[in-house]
């Protein structure tokens, strides 16, 4: 998990020193994407996830961000086995989820975005319910048409009969439908 994340730091100290000067912050554009996911709670292993993301520019520093994905989360296996599953562990699930949070680009090509979230899953969508997004990211250019998208997150999602906190890690490809000045 440490190796994992300080490969993602290394990244983005990259990122900083060789990205493209821009000059407008936010912009529509649509993306592809996924990660890795470390639940908060006990009973669970580190998850993964699969987004499509779009940006609709609001301001020069403000877009929408709506993002459609599946986000999943594993079980531990520890507990007690009562025939369908392990009682008092963790359950695994998958997560089909749509989030539209706002992002604020508050120095150039750094980001912090928040928002509510939508979730549906689990065994008789057992799973589904509202939860929210909180994050910061950094916006790596890549060409004048396309960028990486780098952010760690902090996601809440209602799991069966609890509600799990969950941090991660994401990038996502983004091509801009405007070129960078």
């Amino acid at each position: 998990m440490k190796k994992q994340f300080l490969l993602a730091f290394s990244l983005i100290i990259l990122a900083f020193f060789t990205a493209h000067k821009t000059y407008s912050q936010a912009r529509s554009s649509i993306g592809i994407g996924g990660g890795i996911n470390y639940p908060l709670q006990s009973g669970y292993h580190i998850g993964r996830d699969k987004v499509i993301q779009g940006n609709i520019r609001l301001k020069d520093a403000l877009t929408l961000m709506p993002t459609i994905g599946l986000e999943n989360i594993e079980s531990d296996k520890k507990g007690v086995y009562n025939g369908y599953y392990f009682v008092g562990s963790g359950r695994s699930v998958d997560l089909v989820f749509l989030n539209v949070a706002a992002r604020y680009y508050f120095y150039k090509r750094f980001f912090a975005f928040a928002g509510p979230s939508i979730y549906l899953g689990g065994d008789d969508a057992g799973s589904s319910g509202l939860g929210g997004t909180l994050g910061g990211g950094y916006d790596w250019a890549v060409d004048h048409y396309s960028s990486l998208e780098f952010s760690l997150r902090a996601d809440v999602m209602p799991v069966y009969d609890k509600t799990v906190p969950v941090s991660g890690l994401r990038v996502v490809y983004k091509f801009n439908f405007s070129r960078r000045y």
